[in-house]
């Protein structure tokens, strides 16, 4: 005998994914798995040195920017900054 009053109606039976959505997830983990195996097969790129990174006037203008904010740059620097965004502009 059914716990439920015979005015209510019948509940719906859950049901497993649908096959699309199980063909879906498939996909997905296949493609996430070649992904993984592609960058596994990349050689790692190493970071700059730091006394590379020191050598380069755009960094340490970036880092001082990072530091300080952009109205700390002197007008050399900030022209240097300007010159800079020009040129990777144009290519």
């Amino acid at each position: 005998m059914p716990d439920e009053p015979d005015d209510m109606p019948p509940r719906a039976i859950p049901r497993g994914q649908p096959k699309a959505q199980r063909a879906e997830d498939d996909i997905v983990a296949r493609s996430n798995a070649a992904v993984a195996r592609e960058a596994a097969s990349r050689p790692a790129a190493s970071p700059p040195s730091g006394e590379n990174r020191e050598a380069n006037p755009l960094n340490r203008l970036l880092d001082k920017i990072s530091a300080h904010g952009i109205a700390s740059l002197t007008a050399d620097e900030r022209r240097l900054l300007d010159d800079v965004s020009r040129k990777l502009r144009d290519h």
